[in-house]
């Protein structure tokens, strides 16, 4: 990232899970666009170099301002949902309606709030068997897929054909016990079968538990509002507080939520809103 035009500094993080953030901060007055398109550049360049694992999983560059306008929890007052249900109800129905608020569209959730399949391994049956994680990983990737089948009867065909059917294969896995039954390894007489289940389980759950937010002690999420340079803070904050309000009305039972913190009001937030991780 050197040499970018009107780069100050850069601050990079690291974590044990294999992830890494890269923060490049600009000059005031730099035109975001045409910053993030120079930082792309540059990280076109670099791709090509990463390991194939870093590659497939992903390099993603994003334009944000470096403070937080507003703090959004959404929780569940009296705890009758877990963290994991507040935090897939945040990321699918509030997160896109606050980003399409005129100036609030870099908002984001603290943490990966993404549902994922969680494959738990045993390393003792694994081992007893000689199985390690990258063939696990390989038969995963195989079984499954989603495929394209076709028709039955389409052209060409030696005769006449009445009628076409098509044929509808099944999608990919969505269940836990699916995921168990994927073949690992057989004999050459196919009697002896070793599966996922045999080695491991599947469940559902988020894609990292990096962190576990709550607000007064109550399973939450938290929505943090970076506003877009050029628009109006107090406009931004306005529209962001009446979408709240008119996603209220169809939260499910036991979901509410809080505005923790806004960097416009010249008020302090109630004593009784706090936030532990």
């Amino acid at each position: 990232m050197n040499g970018v035009d009107n780069m100050l500094y850069m601050q990079s993080t690291s974590s044990s899970t294999g992830q890494m953030t890269l923060t490049v901060y600009f000059q005031i007055g730099t035109d975001p666009d045409t910053a993030q398109v120079q930082v792309q550049n540059r990280v076109n360049i670099a791709v090509p170099q990463l390991p194939d694992v870093v590659q497939k999983t992903g390099v993603r560059v994003e334009k944000r301002s470096s403070s937080i306008m507003m703090l959004l929890a959404i929780y569940a007052p009296d705890g009758r949902h877990d963290v994991d249900y507040v935090a897939n109800y945040a990321n699918l129905y509030v997160l896109d309606a606050v980003k399409r608020v005129p100036g609030a569209n870099q908002a984001s959730l603290f943490g990966a709030a993404d549902n994922a399949m969680r494959i738990w391994l045993r390393p003792d049956r694994m081992a007893s068997r000689a199985i390690t994680p990258t063939d696990i990983q390989q038969a995963i990737a195989k079984q499954n897929q989603q495929f394209g089948a076709g028709s039955i009867g389409q052209s060409p065909t030696a005769e006449p054909v009445e009628i076409t059917v098509p044929v509808v294969t099944e999608g990919r896995f969505n269940e836990p016990g699916q995921f168990e039954k994927i073949i690992l390894r057989t004999d050459s007489q196919g009697a002896a079968i070793v599966r996922l289940g045999d080695v491991g389980r599947a469940e559902e759950g988020l894609q990292n538990y990096m962190m576990r937010p709550s607000l007064n002690g109550k399973p939450a999420v938290f929505i943090a509002v970076y506003q877009q340079p050029g628009s109006n803070a107090l406009q931004v904050a306005q529209g962001v507080r009446s979408t709240l309000e008119t996603l209220k009305a169809g939260f499910p039972d036991g979901i509410d939520y809080e505005v923790s913190l806004d960097t416009t009001s010249s008020s302090p937030p109630p004593s009784r809103r706090s936030c532990t991780r």
